[in-house]
């Protein structure tokens, strides 16, 4: 249990926020993290791991796996409530790394056009491997390929993030072709065009 190792980052003030936006163990449970015993695995189930680190249940003379598929359910019945942080945020243009014309069909030109998500995050790297995580492992990933937080500039508030994701959409769907919501087919000069002109527009 993460009480055991970290009791004082997870705290009754502060459990709360963890799983929002983290928290600094101190060294002592950094290094009480550290000495847990760890399994490399798949995420989504097959590979690697010392045979004899997996519970004998789950063997089966030379065939064996790490994690199995998940049970559905169950199904929630009471109320479940959740209160953000407007934290402040930082934009991103992820692009798919993969043939677009398998995700988006023969109808669509995809001539030196990629599929492209714009959007605001407190973290867009993390934000973006979270969406890698939902697919299984292939020749496909988001690539975080502009983010300000890798140009080295502050996060805007929350409000102003909002509008200024607006502005990128916007500009997009004047330059390039949107597929709906945050997702456009646009080429690496288009985006390019309309990015510059954005985040110009707010750290001028």
């Amino acid at each position: 249990m993460i009480e055991d190792f970290a009791p004082s980052t997870y705290n009754q003030r502060a459990w709360r926020n963890l799983g929002m936006s983290g928290g600094r163990l101190t060294v002592k449970e950094a290094r009480g993290f550290a000495s847990l015993p760890w399994q490399q695995t798949w995420l989504y189930g097959v590979g690697w791991g010392d045979k004899e680190s997996v519970p004998s249940s789950k063997l089966e003379d030379d065939d064996w796996y790490c994690l199995e598929p998940s049970k559905a359910g169950p199904i929630s019945t009471g109320t479940f409530e959740l209160t953000q942080r407007a934290l402040p945020r930082h934009l991103y243009a992820l692009r798919w790394e993969g043939d677009p014309r398998a995700m988006l069909g023969a109808e669509y030109d995809t001539t030196a056009r990629s599929v492209w998500k714009v959007g605001m995050s407190y973290s867009p790297s993390t934000r973006c491997a979270a969406l890698n995580h939902a697919y299984p492992p292939g020749g496909h990933q988001w690539l975080v390929e502009r983010s300000t937080s890798r140009m080295r500039l502050q996060p805007i508030e929350a409000s102003d993030a909002l509008q200024a994701e607006g502005e990128l959409k916007a500009g997009l769907n004047n330059v390039s072709q949107s597929l709906g919501g945050e997702f456009f087919l646009a080429t690496m000069a288009e985006l390019n065009l309309v990015w510059q002109q954005v985040v110009t527009g707010w750290y001028a």
